[in-house]
């Protein structure tokens, strides 16, 4: 049976999401039924097909989605993270290298600009048709970047071998070039509609988002080699999709639910802030110089390993003193100090593994716990903070804990060494300041604070 006018009319609408459906579809039906009695047409004009398409999929990308799409982002950020640190070799060996650029240049990002668009769309700053728009160039150019990423390797092994570039190799410039356009043009189409919105005449606001585009988009396209760029985009994105959605319920009263931080508390925060300190400027000045004096180092590297081990271990008395404060304030609740437990046992795994350095095979294992304690840590503690529907919060917390132990909790470790003596010096001080107007009070030691 030939299909009606009005049933052809509402399988078009079917582009839209179904709730826009049932609470515009029989209006927009009849509008559109008036425009082709018109016309004299009998079925949606090539135009009206292609308005509908692109309003219809612009008004998919909304917050649910962004979250969608950055929660697959964070899950190939994981994975890319693991291949980075623990697979580079194998996949080398087996003809896959291409897999990991394919992930944190092409993927990942198109993912998280995936989302980016889709909640400045649903926040009204840009319509459904510019969000397609925009998201097409961002696929154009991640696209072209992942060929550019691959070109260059290329043309780097005949450099590295002595002989002329050849195929894909030869044209790098060319695509490199074209995913530049396409990334200008991608930020151009977004950021000029955000400006216009904002009151711009658009043919400025074209030139200004224009303009930035073509200075971001090589700075962008060059710091995706590196899985950390694509794994914060795709965290960012997940957390501000996450706060979009309802808030969670109870989250003003677990607000307000502190209690003032005793004075006797705050001097024992500040005592154990100074320990850490005390204890990781000691790493730090055996790391540089211990080679030079102590016996159990035999050269500078391994005075760095044992520097690095004493610097982190000093970092646990730091965690002590967080513990002692969000338990004065907040109760002594498992996520108070079940994140930071956690990370103590991180900073414990990292010591061992630098006990070992620079025997990687003989680090690997301790590093590997490490991370993946680290990453429960971060899991847990997201969960009980970040706002949002429950079952959310938690995929969310879990996947960012998950892409953290992957990549960051391995390639940071050193870090932390250095890390801890600033860390240390800024709560010392806050402590100190924090209490310092009840200190020399009578009767302080008794006495709460407002921390």
């Amino acid at each position: 049976m030939t299909p009606s006018t009005e049933d052809r009319y509402r399988s078009l609408l079917r582009w839209y999401p179904k709730a826009w459906r049932a609470e515009n579809e029989d209006v927009v039906v009849g509008t559109l039924l008036d425009v082709a009695d018109s016309r004299g047409g009998d079925r949606p004009s090539a135009r009206e097909r292609g308005s509908v398409i692109a309003h219809g999929l612009g008004t998919r990308m909304d917050v649910r989605s962004a979250l969608g799409a950055a929660l697959a982002g964070l899950l190939l950020a994981a994975v890319a993270g693991g291949l980075a640190v623990w697979g580079t070799e194998p996949l080398t060996e087996s003809g896959l290298s291409w897999l990991l650029p394919l992930l944190t240049v092409a993927a990942i990002p198109l993912l998280a600009a995936f989302g980016l668009i889709a909640i400045v769309r649903q926040r009204g700053l840009v319509s459904p048709p510019r969000a397609i728009i925009a998201l097409g160039l961002a696929f154009v150019a991640f696209s072209l970047a992942f060929v550019a990423y691959i070109a260059w390797s290329l043309a780097f092994d005949f450099a590295d071998a002595g002989e002329p570039t050849t195929g894909l190799a030869a044209v790098f410039v060319p695509i490199f070039t074209a995913a530049w356009l396409a990334g200008a043009a991608a930020v151009a189409a977004l950021f000029g509609a955000i400006l216009a919105r904002a009151g711009m005449r658009p043919g400025v606001a074209l030139l200004v988002a224009a303009a930035c585009g073509v200075v971001t988009a090589p700075a962008l396209g060059v710091s995706l080699v590196s899985p950390t760029v694509p794994t914060i985009a795709a965290a960012g994105v997940a957390i501000a999709s996450l706060a979009l959605l309802r808030p969670r319920r109870g989250a003003a009263r677990a607000r307000q639910a502190t209690s003032p931080v005793p004075v006797r508390t705050l001097r024992l925060a500040r005592g154990l802030a100074v320990i850490s300190l005390a204890g990781s400027l000691l790493g730090i000045a055996y790391a540089v110089t211990g080679a030079s004096w102590s016996p159990g180092a035999a050269d500078g590297t391994e005075a760095m390993g044992h520097g690095i081990t004493i610097s982190v271990l000093s970092g646990i008395p730091l965690l002590a003193a967080f513990v002692v404060i969000a338990s004065a304030r907040r109760g002594n609740a498992p996520a108070t100090w079940g994140p930071l437990a956690l990370l103590a046992a991180s900073l414990c795994a990292i010591a061992a593994a630098y006990v070992h350095a620079p025997s990687w095979n003989a680090m690997a294992p301790a590093l590997a716990v490490s991370a993946a304690l680290g990453g429960a840590a971060v899991a847990w503690w997201l969960a009980a903070r970040l706002r949002g529907p429950l079952a959310a919060r938690i995929v969310t917390a879990a996947l960012l804990g998950l892409g953290y132990a992957s990549f960051l909790g391995t390639i940071l470790a050193p870090a932390l060494a250095f890390f801890v003596p600033i860390a240390a010096f800024v709560s010392a001080i806050w402590v100190t300041r924090t209490a310092a107007p009840r200190l020399s009070a009578p009767g302080a030691a008794e006495g709460p604070i407002q921390a």
